[in-house]
Order: C-alpha cells, then structure tokens, then sequence
C-alpha cells in the first residue's frame, strides 16, 4: 500500500511537471486541477473513506505503525549517539513495545527511525547529507544544450556487463549447493531465464535514446517514491532495498555529465584495488561463513534424519552418529563464526539428544553432554544479550533434566525459572513468557513440600499466573494468545490446585 501511494504521487507530480513545462498558458488550469484533486483527497480522509488504511492490524495499518514508531522513539530515547547496532532491532524492541501491540517487529516500518534506532543519530546525518546532495544536483543542474538536443551516445558497459553475468553465476552456485539434486534441473533454468531477462533488459535500455533532462527526472522521481515508500516500510538495511536505490542514484547522477567527462575517465587503476579488496573479503569473511552455514545445514538435515530414524541394532549407533554427525559440524560452524550465537543455540538444543541417548544406553558421556548445552546457551545468551530465546532453550532443557530426575527436579525448575526471570525484563509484555515462569514455580511449589522458601514460591507463581492472564485478555485471535490448556493450567495456579494432567 506504501509503494502504491507513494507511486502514485509521483506519477500525479510527474504528469503537473510534464504539463508546466509543455502547456505554459495552461498552468492556471493546471493548479486548480491540483487544488481539486488536494481537495478531494482530504474529504476522503476526513470522511473515512479511506478507513481502511488506517485500521490497526498485524498486518499493518497507519494505526499499528504509530505503536511501531512510538516504541522505536523509545528505544532511541535510550540509544541516541550510537543506537543499538544493525540486526539488534528485533531482539531489542521487545523491552521499548506497547503491552499491547499485536506483533513484534523487526524492523520499525520507517527509514529514518531504522537507520537511527540500529547505527545512531550520525549515520542518520550521513545519509540525510547525502540525499540532500544527491537532490541538489539533480535539481539544480542545467544543460549546456537545450533539452530537445541534449541525448547521450550509448557506451557498452562491458564491465557491467561481464560483472552481472559473475553475481547471476555466484548466485546460482550459492543457491544449488544446498539445493537437493532434484532441484538442479529446475534451478539451472531458472538461473538461465534470469540471465537473459537482465540481459534482454539492459539491453533495450541501453539502446533507448532518452532526452537526459527527462532521463533525470523519471529517475528523480523513482527514487522520491522509493523513498516515500520506505517512509511507511522496510527495510533499508537490506541490500536488496538498497542496491536499486543507489543504482538508480547513479544513473541519475551520469546524466548530469557530458559524454566528454564520461569517455576521459580510465579507471583501469580501480580494478586491481577492487580485486584485491574483494580477495580479501572472500577468503578472510566470506569463505569462513560460508563453510559455517554449509556445516550446519547438513548438521541440521542430519539432525532431522537421526531423530525420525528407527532405532539400529547397535545399541550406541545413534548416539556416535549425533556426535559424529549433528554436534561436531556444529562445533566446526561454532569455531569459524565464533560471533554467531546461532551456532551456539544449535548445539544448546542438540546436546540434550546426545545426554538422553547416552542415558539410555548407560553411556558415561551423558553429564557431559547434559552440561555442554547449558554452556553453549551461556555462550549464545552472552553474544546476544537481549534475545530470550537461549533462556526458553534452558528453561525447556532444565524441565526435561527435572522430569528425568526427580531427586533433582526442584533444583532443575528452580534454575529454569531463573533463566527466564533474567529474560523477561528483555520482552516484558510475552505472554507465554509469563506463563512458563509461572508454571516453572508452581512446579518447584508442588515439588518439594518440605522447603522453606515454599510460599514465596507460591506468591510468585500466582502473581505471574495473573499477568499472563492479564496479557492474553488483550489480543484476540492473535499468535501471542494462549492456548485452551495453557489458560486451563494458569488456572488451576491462581486457584492454587495441582495442574490438570497431559
């Protein structure tokens, strides 16, 4: 809908510039054509016609962008200079939310709140100082020859050329390679029609001669609608978003050059420097992370394949091949991307496989393995300090070690709880965050009737019984509701009853 309004403005300015510029005597008519149209587009909205775009739901209305930029405004409220770094929106913005916000966002729906909510209030500035450059130019620049003569000689852009042809095939490679070999054939044509599509396309607009002071303002104006558009979307951090932008941004540029300046450039110079950096990047960053996520993609398939198989004849079969298998690609994965707490919270969640295997079996692996996953979630939890998720990992571990040990079982609830009391200042409108810390509670409460600190434990189950139940009376039909049985269950903890059976 963004993209939509925002194209639509531009088309409606291009057609009053097309029109000023055309029909001189008939600029009069022209603004009270204007004024009509402004006219008519505030009875629409003063009417509720146009209810619709503002109605608030997850999938977005102006009324739901509003709590969306609300809670942004908090969070650079508290990390203005710096923000809280690219990627960390999510995994933060769940402390800056309303209660009831219907959805947790990744990204504020805002270019400018993005960029100054993730990198800071300079790199805002930054792209600020270069748009309004970039404008300028375009704006302000005027032909040396009249409009009518001033068309540009096609130049083959071999390099480009040659350039896209190498990211359609790196990209092709990057796709087939996790691709299962069903898929090659279908991969290979599609990889094939994208390259002649881009080809067929560059090629008909390479050849067309389009007047440069029209070539730069229909690029003007695709780039004010982009803009426009991610005014009320996202995300500009994404290179897809992105690299059109300033591909646009520079086309429109070139044509506030002649061709003289254009034909005296010799950047062979650049190609040994760009070659280089790019050497550098492959082999030190690229090469690494893509090693990291192949092994733990067929680490995970793996996985997968292992836990659905029927047991062997061997009675340690499965556990060497989840060790073989499942855990050490992902301690390889852990090892090239040490940054990534992914890798950390896949180990978390496939070493308690290995510890109830070896269980099982009587292997004398199996602490070591119970204890290696509470440290990757450790691990996982201080690379991303705000993400709840190593805490429902542990937690939901720590309830599995309790019902397999009962002797244990009051200690096992008692550290799950902790693990999500440290989380829920993180996100502290989840309802079912509530929910498993209140049921955790009343688990440690029913366990052990001798302990001393029982009624605490009571009192604080109860007290998050409630606001959970609080929460869920909020949304309707929404994912952050709680089930039938999880509603039955915060019932029987506020009324201070055994939980219903499974």
């Amino acid at each position: 809908r963004g993209a939509m309004a925002s194209i639509s403005l531009v088309l409606i300015s291009a057609v009053a510039l097309y029109l000023w510029h055309t029909f001189p005597a008939k600029r009069v008519w022209l603004l009270a054509s204007l004024v009509i149209v402004s006219v008519s587009a505030v009875m629409l909205w003063k009417t509720n016609s146009l209810a619709g775009i503002f109605k608030k739901e997850s999938s977005g209305g102006l009324s739901a962008r509003i709590d969306y930029w609300k809670g942004t405004w908090k969070m650079i409220d508290q990390y203005p200079l710096l923000g809280v770094g690219p990627g960390n929106f999510g995994n933060s913005y769940a402390r800056f939310m309303n209660e009831n916000a219907l959805e947790k966002i990744k990204d504020p729906h805002n270019f400018a709140l993005e960029l100054w909510s993730s990198a800071g209030i300079i790199a805002l500035l930054l792209f600020a100082m270069v748009i309004v450059i970039l404008f300028q130019r375009l704006v302000m620049h005027h032909e040396n020859e009249s409009a009518e003569q001033g068309y540009s000689d096609p130049i083959p852009p071999w390099v480009c050329y040659l350039g896209g042809m190498l990211g359609l095939l790196i990209a092709f490679v990057l796709r087939v390679e996790y691709k299962p070999p069903s898929d090659l054939i279908q991969e290979s044509i599609g990889a094939l029609l994208r390259t002649a599509g881009w080809f067929i396309a560059i090629g008909v607009l390479e050849n067309l001669h389009i007047n440069k002071f029209w070539m730069r303002r229909i690029l003007l104006a695709g780039l004010i609608a982009m803009l426009l558009n991610l005014c009320v979307s996202g995300s500009i951090i994404f290179a897809s978003v992105m690299v059109p932008f300033w591909a646009v941004a520079a086309l429109a540029w070139s044509t506030t050059f002649s061709g003289s300046t254009i034909r005296g450039i010799k950047p062979a110079w650049v190609f040994p420097v760009v070659a280089g950096v790019t050497g550098i990047f492959m082999v030190g960053v690229f090469l690494p992370l893509a090693n990291a996520f192949t092994l733990g993609t067929q680490a995970i398939q793996n996985g997968q394949l292992i836990a659905t198989s029927p047991p062997d004849r061997k009675n340690d079969s499965k556990l060497v091949k989840l060790r073989t298998l499942v855990l050490s690609p992902l301690q390889q994965a852990s090892v090239l991307e040490p940054q990534n707490p992914r890798w950390n919270l896949l180990l978390g969640n496939w070493y308690p496989a290995a510890f109830f295997e070896a269980t099982r079996i009587g292997d004398s692996q199996a602490l070591v393995f119970g204890n290696a996953a509470l440290q990757e979630l450790d691990r996982a939890a201080k690379s991303n300090r705000e993400s709840i998720e190593p805490a429902l990992v542990k937690a939901q571990i720590r309830s599995l070690y309790a019902e397999s040990n009962k002797t244990q079982a009051v200690n096992q609830y008692l550290d799950a709880a902790q693990a999500l009391r440290l989380a829920l200042p993180f996100d502290p409108f989840e309802v079912k965050l509530h929910f498993q810390l209140a049921n955790l509670l009343w688990k440690a409460y029913l366990a052990d009737a001798k302990r001393p600190n029982r009624t605490e434990l009571r009192t604080e189950a109860i007290l998050h019984a409630k606001e959970a139940f609080r929460l869920d009376t909020i949304f309707a039909n929404s994912p952050r509701n709680l089930t039938d049985r999880q509603r039955a269950i915060i019932n029987t903890i506020i009324l201070g009853k055994d939980p219903p059976g499974p």
